[in-house]
C-alpha cells in the first residue's frame, strides 16, 4: 500500500530551448521518451532526483514540470495490462 501513497518513480515532462540541448540530454543514462516541439518525458526513480535535477542544470530549460501519476497507472502497474484512454 506504500507504493500506491509514494509512486516509485516520477514522471518530468522537459521542455528545452534548443533542439540540440534534447538531444544531448536524452543521452545521458534517464530513461526517456521524447514527445515533441524540444520536450521530453523523463523517468526517474525516487532516489535519483537530486542526481536528475543536477544533470538538468546543465542544459537551457524553458519549463519543468512534474506529471501526475493516475490511479489508473498505479492498477496497471500493479496489475498489468494496457491503459485504456476511453472512460
Amino acid at each position: 500500500m506504500k507504493d500506491v501513497k509514494t509512486p516509485y518513480e516520477k514522471v518530468y515532462l522537459i521542455k528545452f530551448i534548443n533542439n540540440e540541448d534534447l538531444i544531448k540530454f536524452s543521452q545521458l543514462s534517464w530513461k526517456t521518451e521524447i514527445t515533441d516541439n524540444n520536450t521530453i518525458k523523463v523517468f526517474v526513480k525516487k532516489e535519483k532526483i537530486n542526481t536528475f535535477l543536477k544533470d538538468l542544470t546543465k542544459f537551457n530549460i524553458d519549463s519543468y514540470t512534474e506529471q501526475q501519476f493516475k490511479l489508473e497507472e498505479h492498477f496497471q502497474k500493479f496489475y498489468g495490462g494496457e491503459i485504456n484512454d476511453q472512460f
